[in-house]
């Protein structure tokens, strides 16, 4: 936490590649009270939304949540805060395993962007899209495949790749924007 009680994330930044970095510095989380966990976890990606805005991928639960969910925090500032901008993807009892979501990932696709997101657990992965940056977000529905850890790409021809795992390592295509896909 930062002196005003907000919770933090520890980050690096490097100007040149990846061939150093800069000394630790923390940016803090405005958001709403943090739950019995008391944690968030970034997870996977930042993406580039236009000029100096950017969508941070987080994980973790707020007060009242009985599991976790997966979050989008914004940046205007040139990462000096992250703002709880939106929720992807939250378990309600209408999904069918009593598990929270976490190790999300998004990419931009041709036609705007798609989100799949991680049910705790080894059970179904499942995803969800945003039209508008990431403001709101498509109910959640089941992605074709079991496992964690989903990544996610958007190739040169348009074509949208998942790999995920557990057990091996597993690869799922769309060549229409996630509407299908093809394991």
């Amino acid at each position: 936490q930062d002196p005003e009680g907000r919770p933090i994330i520890r980050s690096w930044r490097s100007h040149d590649n990846c061939h150093s970095w800069d000394a630790p510095y923390d940016i803090p989380l405005i958001c709403p009270p943090l739950g019995k966990l008391g944690s968030v976890f970034p997870h996977r990606r930042i993406l580039h939304v236009k000029d100096d805005t950017f969508l941070v991928l987080i994980y973790g639960n707020l007060v009242g949540d009985e599991h976790n969910r997966s979050m989008v925090f914004r940046t205007t500032d040139g990462f000096r805060t992250l703002h709880y901008y939106s929720t992807a993807a939250m378990w309600h009892p209408g999904i069918g395993h009593p598990q929270g979501f976490n190790e999300t990932d998004f990419t931009r696709t041709p036609d705007g962007r798609i989100c799949v997101v991680r049910n705790q657990g080894f059970y179904p992965l499942y995803q969800t899209e945003s039209i508008d940056d990431g403001a709101t977000w498509s109910a959640v529905r089941q992605f074709p495949g079991m496992g964690v850890d989903p990544s996610l790409c958007t190739l040169e021809n348009g074509v949208v790749v998942c790999g995920y795992g557990r057990p091996g390592v597993k690869g799922a295509f769309s060549e229409n924007n996630g509407e299908n896909w093809q394991n």
